[in-house]
C-alpha cells in the first residue's frame, strides 16, 4: 500500500528522502523547513510550504513524516518533535537496498541504495545507512546514528547513540565506537572508542584536545 508521507526539512538530503519516496511509490503531502527563506520555494518539484508549526493542521491518521535532514543533533530534534505531535516516523528502505530478513529496522530509520544490512543486525531509531554503506551480520547501530556513504561495519560492531560513521570508513569486527563519536572520512578503527571522542586516520586515533 502507498504511504501518505509529509519531509521535514528541506537540506540536500531531503532531495535523498523525496527520491527514494518517489521510486517506492509512496505520495509526498508536504514538506516543512523552518528556514523562513526556504518558504514558497521548490524542491524536486514539491513547494515547501511553511515551518514545523504546519505539522498542527495536518491530522497524524494515515500520514507518516520522514526527517528529511542528515545533521544528527538536527534529525534527532525533529524526530522527537514529530513523534510529540503524533506521528509515527517512516522507515525509509531504498528498492535497491539488501536487507536481511532477520534485520531489525527501526522506526524513523532510513537505508539508502545499495546499502546492506545483513542477518542479526539492527539499526536504530532514526539512524541512516547511507548510500553503499554495509552493515555486517550481528552489528547493532544505535538511535540517530549516521553510517555515512560507503562506510564498512564489520560483523559484531556497536555503534553508539548519536555517532557519525564518516564516509568510506572502516570499523573492524567486534569493535564498540561509543555514543556521540566521530569518526572520520576513510578512518579504519582497530579498537573501541569511548563516547565522545573524535578519530581520524589508519588506524583511527583520537583527535588531541578534542
Amino acid at each position: 500500500m502507498n504511504k501518505y508521507v509529509v519531509v521535514v526539512g528541506a537540506g540536500g538530503h531531503a532531495k535523498v528522502v523525496v527520491d527514494t519516496l518517489r521510486l517506492l511509490g509512496d505520495r509526498v503531502v508536504a514538506l516543512l523547513d523552518s528556514n523562513q527563506d526556504l518558504r514558497g520555494s521548490f524542491l524536486m518539484g514539491h513547494r515547501i510550504i511553511g515551518g514545523d508549526e504546519m505539522l498542527d493542521d495536518i491530522t497524524s491518521a494515515g500520514v507518516l513524516t520522514s526527517v528529511g535532514v542528515s545533521s544528527i543533533a538536527i534529525r534527532r530534534k525533529l524526530f522527537e518533535m514529530t513523534r510529540a505531535k503524533g506521528f509515527r516516523n517512516l522507515s525509509l528502505i531504498h528498492p535497491t537496498a539488501i536487507l536481511s530478513r532477520t534485520a531489525e529496522l527501526s522506526e524513523g530509520c532510513q537505508v539508502m541504495a545499495r546499502a546492506v544490512v545483513q542477518t542479526g543486525s539492527r539499526v536504530g531509531l532514526n539512524a541512516i545507512v547511507n548510500t553503499g554503506a554495509v552493515v555486517d551480520h550481528d552489528t547493532v547501530v544505535c538511535d540517530h546514528a549516521h553510517i555515512g556513504p560507503g562506510a564498512v561495519l564489520a560483523h559484531r560492531v556497536s555503534i553508539g547513540a548519536g555517532t557519525l560513521i564518516g564516509a568510506g570508513a572502516t570499523v573492524l569486527p567486534d569493535v564498540r565506537v561509543g555514543d556521540d563519536c566521530r569518526v572520520g572520512a576513510g578512518a579504519t578503527v582497530v579498537a573501541d572508542v569511548a563516547n565522545g571522542t573524535t578519530v581520524v586516520g589508519n588506524p583511527a586515533v583520537a583527535v588531541e584536545g578534542q
